[in-house]
This record gives C-alpha cells, sequence and structure tokens, in this order.
C-alpha cells in the first residue's frame, strides 16, 4: 500500500529532515513506512569503575585500548566483557520488554549493516 496520497507535503514537513532520511521506507516508488516515533538511546554508565587506575591499566593490557565509554557495538562487549562479575557486578543490561527491546535491536541491527526487510 502506497501511503504517499495520505499525506499532503505540509504533513511531512513536520518530521526533521534527519529523522525522514533514516525512517521513510520506500519500495518501487511507494512510501510504505513513516515513524510513529522517535526514540533516543542513550548510555549510562559508572565514572567510578571508568577512571580507576587498575581497571584502566588492566583493561588496556587485554584490548590494547583505553577504558572510555564505547563508541562501537565492539567496544561496548569488550567493556561488558571486562566488567562482569555476577552477582556483584554485571558488565551491562539489556532491556528486553515491550518496545525497548525491539528498538534496541533495530538499533544494533541497523548499526552493524542488517535491514528488517529486503528491496523484495
Amino acid at each position: 500500500m502506497d501511503l504517499k496520497p495520505y499525506f499532503s507535503k505540509k504533513d511531512l514537513s513536520d518530521f526533521l529532515p534527519s529523522v525522514l532520511k533514516i525512517c521513510y521506507i520506500y519500495i518501487g516508488g511507494r512510501l510504505i513506512q513513516i515513524p510513529r516515533h522517535i526514540d533516543i538511546s542513550n548510555i549510562y554508565y559508572r565514572a567510578d569503575l571508568f577512571n580507576d587506575p587498575a581497571k584502566k591499566k588492566a583493561f588496556k593490557e587485554k584490548y590494547g585500548y583505553d577504558l572510555v565509554p564505547p563508541e562501537t557495538w565492539d567496544q561496548a562487549y569488550d567493556i561488558a566483557e571486562f566488567l562482569n562479575n555476577p552477582p556483584a557486578l554485571y558488565g551491562t543490561q539489556f532491556t528486553g520488554k515491550e518496545e525497548a527491546f525491539s528498538g534496541r535491536f533495530y538499533e544494533m541491527l541497523l548499526s552493524n549493516g542488517g535491514r528488517l526487510f529486503d528491496s523484495h
């Protein structure tokens, strides 16, 4: 189903251009998806762990780069693995309920080159 007839140019102008660029899906010239809502993810981390000199040294020796907040999923994995010491401390958490799961999964999928749908 083509959604274009249901939205005027004014309706579509209510969206930020950057949102439209990443959230619209056109297949065969048909608009089949528009954003329903926008979600922004944040990283929260314990500064005391990242600033601990012993942890910084051990992390650098093991992984070859500084213990700083991650910029990639590979870095996030390394940090989670390094800090993981259950049951006292878990290296990360991953929300697995309601839209939070699909949102985080979708972010990981896209940032690793994946897509929910192919061009067919």
